[in-house]
C-alpha cells in the first residue's frame, strides 16, 4: 500500500508512478484498520448502551409519573365520592326532617281545629242550656200562675 497516495499498489507499479513513496504492507494495514474499527465500534456499542440506560430510566420515569397522576385522579375521584355521599346524605336528612316539619304543623293544625270544634259543641251544647234553662224558667212561671189562679 502507497502511503502517500493511500491506495492499493502493486508490484510494477511500485517501481513507476509510485516511485520514491512510503509504502506499507497489506497485512498492517488490515490490522490498523481492524484495530481502528474494533474501537469505533466499541466506542459505539458503548454509546448504544448508555443510551439504551437513559431510555429504560425514561420510560421508569415515566411509568412513575404516569402512576402518580393516576394516583392523583383516584385520590381525586376518592375525594369527590365522599362530598357527592356527604351531600347526598344532607339531601335524604332534609327530606326526611322535611315532612316531619309539615306533619307536625298539620297535626297541632288539626289539634287546634279540634279544640275550636269542642269549644265550639260546648257552646253550643250551653246554648241547648240556656234554652232548658228558659224552658225551666217558663214552667216555673206557668206553674206559680197556675197556682196563683187556682188560689184565686
Amino acid at each position: 500500500m502507497c502511503y502517500t497516495c493511500n491506495v492499493l499498489v502493486c508490484a510494477s507499479c511500485v517501481t513507476g508512478i509510485h516511485n520514491g513513496h512510503t509504502f506499507s504492507k497489506l497485512v498492517d494495514e488490515l490490522a490498523k484498520l481492524r484495530e481502528e474499527n474494533e474501537t469505533q465500534m466499541h466506542g459505539k456499542t458503548n454509546e448504544a448502551n448508555q443510551n439504551m440506560k437513559k431510555i429504560k430510566d425514561s420510560l421508569k420515569s415515566f411509568d412513575n409519573a404516569v402512576e402518580s397522576v393516576i394516583k392523583a385522579i383516584t385520590d381525586e375521584s376518592s375525594m369527590i365520592n365522599c362530598m357527592v355521599n356527604q351531600s347526598i346524605t344532607q339531601m335524604i336528612v332534609l327530606v326526611k326532617e322535611q315532612p316531619k316539619k309539615e306533619k307536625d304543623k298539620l297535626t297541632k293544625m288539626l289539634s287546634d281545629a279540634q279544640s275550636v270544634l269542642v269549644t265550639g259543641q260546648n257552646l253550643d251544647n250551653r246554648k241547648d242550656l240556656d234554652k232548658t234553662r228558659q224552658d225551666a224558667t217558663m214552667v216555673k212561671q206557668i206553674q206559680r200562675k197556675t197556682r196563683s189562679t187556682s188560689y184565686t
